[in-house]
C-alpha cells in the first residue's frame, strides 16, 4: 500500500469501556488531512494543535501550529474517557483555497457559527474567519456550502468572500 509517512496518534476507531461500562464511538482524538495540488499532504493530530507538511515521497518538509485557547465541551459529564476542552481543531474541516492557503475549522463557544484558522502554504498564521456556514469548497473568491432552505430542503449556496472594514 502506498504510505504517505509516520503519523502520530490513534489510526482506528475502536470501542472503549469506561468505568461505568458505557460504550464510547470513536478515539477522542483523530488524524486529519489533506492533499494540495502538488501533492503535499498536510496531516495533524487533533490532540495537539500540530500540522506536519510532508512532500509526495513521505519526507518532512515541515511542522507548524498555533496556540489556541480551549473551548468547553459542552456535552462533558465527568464520565472518564469524555474530554473536558475540545480539541484544538475539528476532524474533516480542512480546505485548500487557490492560493494554497490552508483553512483549519476549529471549535468556537457560538454553535451558530464556523470559525477557520487561515495558514499559508508555508504554515504562517495569516487570520482567523468566521462564517455562518461549514464551507465545503472555496473557489474564485467565493465559498460553496450546503444549507437548508425554509421548507426543508439542502441545497448548495455561494457566497463571495471579503474583508470586513474594521470599526473604531
Amino acid at each position: 500500500m502506498f504510505q504517505f509517512g509516520p503519523f502520530s496518534g490513534e489510526k482506528d476507531p475502536i470501542r472503549r469501556a469506561d468505568k461505568d461500562n458505557y460504550l464510547m464511538g470513536p478515539p477522542l482524538y483523530s488524524i486529519v488531512w489533506t492533499v494540495d495540488e502538488e501533492g503535499k499532504l498536510y496531516q495533524g493530530f487533533n490532540q495537539y494543535y500540530r500540522i506536519n507538511v510532508f512532500d509526495p515521497e513521505g519526507n518532512q518538509l515541515f511542522a507548524f501550529g498555533r496556540e489556541y485557547i480551549p473551548v468547553k465541551n459542552k456535552r462533558y459529564s465527568g464520565r472518564s474517557l469524555q474530554l473536558k476542552d475540545q480539541p484544538p481543531f475539528k476532524p474533516g474541516g480542512w480546505i485548500l483555497d487557490e492560493k494554497g492557503n490552508l483553512w483549519i475549522l476549529i471549535y468556537s463557544e457560538n454553535e451558530d457559527e464556523e470559525v477557520y484558522d487561515v495558514f499559508s502554504p508555508e504554515g504562517i498564521y495569516l487570520k482567523q474567519v468566521t462564517l455562518p456556514h461549514l464551507i465545503y469548497q472555496l473557489k474564485n473568491k467565493k465559498a460553496y456550502s450546503i444549507v437548508s432552505t425554509e421548507e426543508g430542503f439542502r441545497v448548495v449556496k455561494r457566497f463571495r468572500l471579503r474583508e470586513k472594514a474594521e470599526t473604531k
